[in-house]
């Protein structure tokens, strides 16, 4: 217990050298700490507003990562030429040795210096093993939310709010488990998943409680069945809150039966702790109405105005009554009640933006009603959900950089709706309203209604970024980079000699050339290389090269019937430092030695967006065929009698020496030359298009009419029963290409061509469908009445 102790203080420690986030009860966390037996307090108290002095700092992760022993034993091997401690040197030799700690200097490691919070961040995501450059840490543990954003990151770490800190940290979750818990700590003990109780609420609705939070779930993990007579109870789809699972049946309970819920694998929130199976029964008792409300007092234009009917303890009990159960009356006729099916709705808003009418339900035959309510009508009711992806320029670029020259580009989120649908945020303006706002505005500025950038100096910046539609606002934090203005730095050749033959025919001597900035960036835009040559009138070169987006290609002929050797000297026109050389032999053809194969590019892609920024590979590439001497020079260009060929055909095709990309897959191409083959290949193919790659079943069941022609809507549409994603994380939309559709029962449901769907027009009951989509199977039952 008492190493337990040690760690726990050292961490609370350690957190408590960053503000917290948000002020909680000091006294109550306080208290819970002195409950746990963690800190009983001193006559000086806990020196809050102390700072940490670098030194201290490694003895503090020593106890943390519980090494002290290792530390404090470990030879002096940090060769800083400012500390010479018996104490300190174990300790910081050992940080230094594990890439915790860097001095100030190579040689200084700045004893009696006070660690800053910029300096922390760095040392805190090196334990926590997150790769980021140094002048990123504090904006990244900002963002992983260990430290708070008002935080000066150059001011010095303080201790402070250390109860609440510790209480926070107790919460902390390592590996799935809270530090509590792996510290063995009372009330943070684990104990395994248990079904401790099920109940019918209403006639469509079983609640399973369990003793601990539970992870998501789907139809598949439960099962409601009759006790007395095992027929099965359809389920429409089970929600997660906490502890509680609710499962929405197709079917009615009966009253005063007993049914059996079967739970199978089953996992809860913290742990690997599992209910692998389970049964619990339950009697269903129908309960009286004690209250009737609106679900909703603002609903849109032709929509149901639902009500909510719940009983003496709270449960909603709704789905007991039919909509004929309910009486409504409504002083405009914007609302209104269908006097067959009992359906309280509204009506069309004709163009304008909303309406109102006080409105009154009551259950017949009770005098349990809503009383008068005002409800409004709006002619779109669309709120926020999410904001995903958050890029600058495009929503398929994740790149969240900019050169600190750089003008015109913008950030552009995707914010998801109430209907799954993402919207990109680019302006401020109805239906969806943007805002951004940077914290970091020495860094970079932003244009608060447009996302438009404009980057100041170099260094990372936080940028918060909402959206709000329908009246509901979310929002997402992102740090930008700003790196320098990039500036040419490098210049590559992709071989350093050419031999160049005498009277070869149709050969391409090549040499290509790479101009990259301090970021190994391929340079963009146009730009001018120097060509000098050692030894004039070898071969014939030009004077300047003009590469565009960093590259360029030169073709070497012979120019002269000249042997002998030069030197190709490159320099870029803008800094002659920046510079390559290639020595080209200009040689006689040696005896024939047999055939060569250039192919410049073995992977390919189908996808033939060259404006695509998912495309890295070309989706086409030739074959070239030269004849070799005994030195391994190309000495003839081969056009006759070569043959490409490809066994399967349906990776690749082949139109004479050009291969082209046809679907993802490998294929091993061969090169023959009068029907011998001189070489095989093996070519890769990709597919970066967006496609289905990950689908969701949003439910379990859904139910339609007789006649009913618009359930691939309900099942592939919007707030359908299935959601895709393409393999990039935007929602795809499914389409009749993407499905097959299979009936259990045609009497019921018809499929035709495996994408028309009908419901029989007098036939009710209840038929499962099988549904292929991008060639994941997923099973639905469809209830018609």
């Amino acid at each position: 217990m008492k190493k337990s102790l040690s760690l726990l203080v050292a961490i609370a420690m350690v957190f408590s050298m960053f503000a917290t986030l948000v002020s909680a009860d000091g006294k109550a966390a306080g208290q819970k700490l002195q409950d746990l037996g963690i800190i009983k307090g001193t006559s000086d108290g806990l020196d809050e507003n102390k700072e940490w002095l670098r030194q201290d700092v490694t003895v503090l992760l020593s106890r943390l990562l519980n090494a002290e022993a290792e530390a404090k034993a470990h030879a002096n091997t940090h060769g800083f030429a400012d500390l010479d401690s018996k104490f300190y040197n174990g300790y910081v030799s050992w940080a230094k040795e594990k890439g915790y700690f860097n001095g100030e200097t190579d040689t200084r490691f700045g004893v009696g210096n006070p660690i800053t919070n910029q300096q922390f961040a760095a040392v805190l995501l090196r334990v926590l093993k997150v790769d980021v450059e140094y002048a990123n840490a504090f904006e990244k543990a900002v963002e992983l939310e260990l430290v708070s954003a008002d935080l000066n990151k150059t001011a010095n770490a303080v201790r402070g709010d250390i109860y609440e800190a510790l209480v926070k940290a107790l919460d902390f979750k390592i590996d799935g488990k809270k530090l509590g818990t792996i510290l063995g700590l009372k009330g943070y003990e684990v104990t395994d998943l248990e079904v401790e109780a099920a109940k019918g609420i209403n006639q469509k609705t079983v609640v399973v409680e369990f003793n601990k939070e539970i992870a998501s779930v789907n139809a598949n993990n439960f099962s409601v069945k009759r006790a007395d007579n095992d027929s099965v109870q359809i389920i429409q789809n089970v929600t997660v809150s906490g502890k509680t699972a609710t499962i929405s049946l197709v079917d009615n309970l009966v009253a005063d039966q007993s049914y059996i819920v079967t739970v199978s694998n089953v996992a809860d929130l913290e742990s690997a702790s599992k209910v692998d199976s389970a049964n619990v029964t339950f009697s269903y008792t129908k309960t009286a109405a004690a209250s009737i409300s609106f679900a909703a007092t603002t609903i849109e234009q032709n929509k149901e105005l639902k009500v909510v009917i719940k009983d003496a303890q709270g449960n909603d009990i709704t789905p007991n009554f039919a909509s004929t159960d309910i009486e409504a009356v409504s002083s405009a006729a914007i609302i209104s009640q269908n006097p067959t099916t009992g359906v309280i709705s509204a009506g069309s808003l004709n163009g304008a933006a909303e309406a109102y009418a006080v409105v009154s339900a009551k259950i017949k035959g009770t005098e349990i009603t809503t009383g008068n309510v005002i409800v409004y009508v709006k002619s779109s009711l669309t709120t926020a959900n999410s904001i995903g992806k958050v890029t600058l320029g495009s929503t398929t670029d994740p790149e969240l950089s900019i050169f600190k020259g750089t003008v015109g580009s913008t950030l552009v989120a995707e914010i998801v709706d109430s209907n799954n649908q993402a919207v990109s945020l680019v302006a401020n303006g109805d239906p969806y309203k943007a805002n951004f706002r940077s914290l970091s505005p020495t860094v970079l500025v932003v244009d608060q209604t447009t996302g438009a950038v404009q980057p100041i100096a170099t260094g990372s910046a936080t940028v918060v970024i909402s959206g709000t539609i329908g009246g509901k606002t979310v929002s997402k934090s992102v740090v930008v980079t700003v790196k320098d203005d990039a500036k040419v730095s490098a210049l590559t050749a992709d071989k350093a000699s050419v031999n160049v033959v005498l009277g070869s025919n149709g050969v391409d001597y090549q040499v290509k050339l790479t101009v990259k900035d301090q970021y190994g960036n391929k340079v963009s835009g146009n730009g001018i290389l120097n060509v000098t040559a050692s030894t004039a009138g070898i071969v014939a070169v030009p004077t300047t090269l003009n590469y565009t987006n960093g590259e360029v290609t030169l073709t070497l002929p012979a120019g002269t019937a000249v042997k002998g050797s030069t030197v190709l000297t490159f320099k870029e026109s803008t800094n002659a430092n920046v510079a390559a050389s290639v020595t080209v032999n200009v040689v006689e053809k040696a005896a024939f030695a047999g055939y060569a194969v250039d192919i410049s590019d073995l992977t390919l892609d189908v996808n033939t967006n060259t404006s695509d920024s998912n495309k890295k590979n070309p989706s086409s590439t030739n074959v070239k065929v030269y004849e070799k001497d005994v030195n391994g020079n190309y000495i003839n260009a081969v056009v006759a009698n070569v043959t490409v060929e490809a066994p399967k055909a349906d990776i690749v095709t082949i139109n004479g020496n050009t291969i082209t990309a046809a679907k993802a897959g490998t294929e091993v191409v061969t090169v023959k030359v009068n029907g011998v083959s001189i070489g095989s290949y093996t070519f890769t193919v990709v597919n970066t298009t967006a496609s289905i790659s990950k689908v969701t079943q949003n439910v379990n069941a859904i139910t339609v009419g007789n006649s009913d022609s618009g359930i691939f809507a309900k099942l592939f549409g919007t707030n359908g029963a299935f959601s895709a994603y393409n393999q990039y994380g935007s929602a795809a939309t499914i389409t009749a290409a993407d499905v097959a559709i299979y009936s259990g029962n045609n009497n019921l449901v018809t499929v035709s061509n495996d994408k028309v769907i009908t419901s029989h027009p007098t036939n009710d009951g209840t038929v499962l469908l099988t549904v292929v989509i991008a060639g994941q199977v997923f099973t639905i039952n469809v209830v018609v009445q």
